[in-house]
């Protein structure tokens, strides 16, 4: 099948398209998200040097293609009806298939083709959910501990990426069996949609919701990005306090607005790791340890 360059052409999302819309797509991926430097033929051998990572995959796959100038790449997009509706978010869609690489279009006319971003299953879905469905499970301070470590992590390593998450809570950390360990948890991040760059130079968070954000991101409409930084580090005290608690803490949303503004959260949440530690019997919670964070 053959594209005229001057004629717009409406094709199937299984048909073939040009590899200079490939490029316009995909292009500049490799020098913009991955750089594979230095490492030698003997040091490969070795097995050390660098390791080339998904997005450089897909990126030297696309320089291949614009090789080939005038030849045709039959792309074929991923069939959604083989999806399980998981649930959305703001900006997406969750669905679970078992698929390796899959592909969409940007366009209606189904000519410049992208990879589908895929992230691992998590069997016991989002945070929120695993204290609804999996209650039955109880989870001592220390594991509890490890949660927040978990998610402490994860912040550090997009905070040293020049990445702000901006809507860290518990709808957007997903569960996961750890391995190391048997009846054993682990949590990781997810949901970027609304994620902040330094590269961008953002004044202010893209979006947030108003039961975990800090107060500032209410308001402000000139931060830093040490100060959108901080607006994580506001979300996670919040979602340390859930952790905790074993539940989202339970306050009435204008209760939490006039406390963040007044600064007696901090006061409040003490008060209800108290009373969480008094009304349970086998409770091993450390409310000053919890305090000091």
């Amino acid at each position: 099948m053959e594209r005229s360059k001057t004629a717009s052409r409406r094709f199937a999302p299984q048909g073939r398209v040009n590899l200079q819309d490939l490029r316009y797509s995909a292009s500049r991926t490799r020098t913009n998200f991955t750089r594979i430097r230095g490492g030698t033929k003997a040091g490969a051998q070795k097995g050390s040097g660098p390791k080339a990572d998904f997005i450089t995959f897909v990126s030297l796959a696309c320089e291949i293609y614009q090789r080939q100038d005038h030849d045709l790449v039959a792309v074929r997009q991923y069939p959604p009806a083989l999806e399980t509706y998981q649930g959305k978010g703001h900006t997406s869609l969750v669905s679970h298939t078992r698929v390796g690489v899959g592909w969409d279009f940007e366009d209606d006319e189904a000519t410049i083709p992208r990879p589908i971003l895929l992230e691992e299953f998590a069997p016991q879905g989002a945070l929120d959910s695993f204290w609804k469905n999996w209650s039955f499970v109880r989870l001592s301070f220390k594991a509890n501990l490890e949660f927040c470590r978990d998610i402490a992590e994860g912040l550090r390593a997009l905070h040293a990426c020049g990445v702000v998450h901006g809507d860290l809570k518990p709808e957007n950390i997903l569960v996961f069996p750890r391995k190391d360990a048997r009846d054993s948890f682990m949590v990781k991040l997810t949901d970027f949609g609304h994620s902040a760059l330094m590269s961008d130079d953002p004044e202010t968070l893209p979006a947030f919701t108003p039961w975990w954000c800090a107060p500032e991101a209410t308001s402000a409409t000139n931060m830093t990005f040490a100060e959108l930084k901080s607006t994580d580090y506001y979300s996670y005290g919040l979602v340390i306090l859930s952790i905790m608690l074993g539940r989202p803490f339970h306050l009435d949303i204008d209760d939490v607005e006039k406390r963040k503004q007044d600064g007696s959260i901090l006061d409040k949440a003490v008060q209800l790791l108290e009373s969480e530690d008094k009304n349970n019997y086998d409770s091993d919670l450390d409310v000053e340890a919890v305090a000091s964070c």
